[in-house]
């Protein structure tokens, strides 16, 4: 006896019928949305938890672990599922240790024979016959949403149900928590040692605890903060070691960049650095310290700009990130006209060397900017006693 075909949801038009008809129910619809957009067998979405994907952006990716060969072993943070995520923590607030797909008896995950089940109501209530199951659902995620190659099973781009040009967003709520949480933590309002508690932090920005809990997570992958006994985190301490390695590296990264960018110029670039630097000296004779420094990035990264590298500018912008809240600090505690006489004496010499077309003498004041710029944390490292 011969055994049933598996079919997909053939029509595009019942994949967002079913969806509508989860809208009010979370977790339903992120179930539907992670096996139609990435594709992974159920049993290894059951063991996924909520802090497995806390922090992802579009694009990013989660392994899902050890699986057998020809099987999909990656998610991919599509769009679509972005959004279906976002709905999830904003709806359920979950804690960061509870199963994604949780059993709604207690913290366990949902069986198998259950999300079968599930899914068969569904299908059952959207008038849809010979569907099986979850296995319909994969079926769908090959027929509507695997890339064309094959090759890459969970394609960045837009599943063929959305438009191909989607409405402007507005900025979500967690967005805005993590824009500000960050922004305090670069300009030391937060300064380094200072305890961060999610309960605290959320009546102070008047939002619920899960943004603050997520923007948290994030800024401790990215390295500014670590985690505070079992209560909250702590912005994080700058050592000795760990700012001669970043200084060596932005060294390496940032000359190179400068030597490319140098290559393709324009006479349009220079004319905005020097727009910038003008600005600069006008920030510093007011003692706008944060108006200087921001405007002091914004220098430097134009110039890399023209290097045309946006991943070694991603790099080279979490290094800058990593030491920003130490400079801001430096400069508000201390007399900051001597370092504000180096940031226009450098800036003079790239801009000298730029229109000379010199990567050399470009370098030389890059070099001596940022080597200025470390012995000005060294001195503040001094003064808080950090070996």
């Amino acid at each position: 006896m011969t055994s049933r075909k598996i079919e997909p949801i053939k029509k595009k038009d019942d994949i967002e019928r079913i969806r509508s008809s989860l809208n009010s129910k979370p977790r339903d619809l992120l179930l539907f949305d992670l096996v139609t957009q990435s594709g992974v067998g159920m049993k290894y979405l059951l063991r996924l938890k909520v802090k497995d994907l806390l922090g992802l952006q579009v694009g990013d990716r989660i392994n899902c672990g050890s699986m057998k060969a020809n099987t999909v072993s990656e998610i991919i943070m599509s769009e679509r599922l972005y959004r279906t995520w976002q709905n999830y923590l904003n709806a359920i607030e979950p804690a960061e240790d509870e199963f994604l797909l949780k059993s709604r008896k207690g913290n366990k995950p949902l069986n198998i024979a259950s999300v079968s089940t599930m899914v068969r109501i569904w299908f059952r209530d959207a008038g849809l016959k010979r569907l099986s199951g979850t296995k319909s659902l994969q079926k769908t995620w090959e027929r509507h949403f695997r890339s064309s190659d094959g090759v890459s099973p969970n394609s960045l781009q837009r599943a063929n149900s959305e438009p191909a040009i989607c409405p402007i967003e507005v900025e979500t709520v967690k967005d805005k928590v993590y824009r500000e949480i960050s922004r305090a933590i670069m300009t030391g309002r937060l300064a380094p040692g200072e305890r961060l508690l999610e309960a605290k932090i959320a009546g102070q920005m008047n939002v619920s605890r899960m943004p603050v809990r997520e923007a948290l997570h994030r800024l401790q992958e990215a390295g500014f903060v670590s985690p505070y006994q079992k209560t909250g985190k702590v912005v994080n301490h700058l050592s000795r070691q760990s700012l001669e390695e970043i200084t060596h590296i932005r060294m390496i990264l940032e000359t190179e960049a400068a030597r490319i960018a140098i290559q393709n110029s324009s006479q349009n670039t220079i004319a905005q650095m020097e727009h910038l630097y003008s600005k600069t000296v006008a920030a510093i004779n007011k003692g706008n310290i944060d108006e200087m420094l921001e405007l002091n990035k914004q220098f430097h990264f134009l110039f890399y700009e023209d290097a045309k590298m946006p991943i070694l500018q991603q790099i080279i912008t979490g290094l800058w990130d990593r030491v920003s809240p130490y400079v801001h600090i430096l400069l508000k505690e201390s007399d900051a006209s001597a370092s504000s006489r180096d940031v226009k004496k450098n800036h003079r010499g790239m801009l000298d060397g730029m229109r000379h077309k010199d990567p050399e003498e470009v370098c030389i004041w890059l070099e001596t900017d940022l080597l200025e710029g470390k012995k000005m944390v060294y001195d503040l490292l001094d003064k808080w006693g950090v070996e």
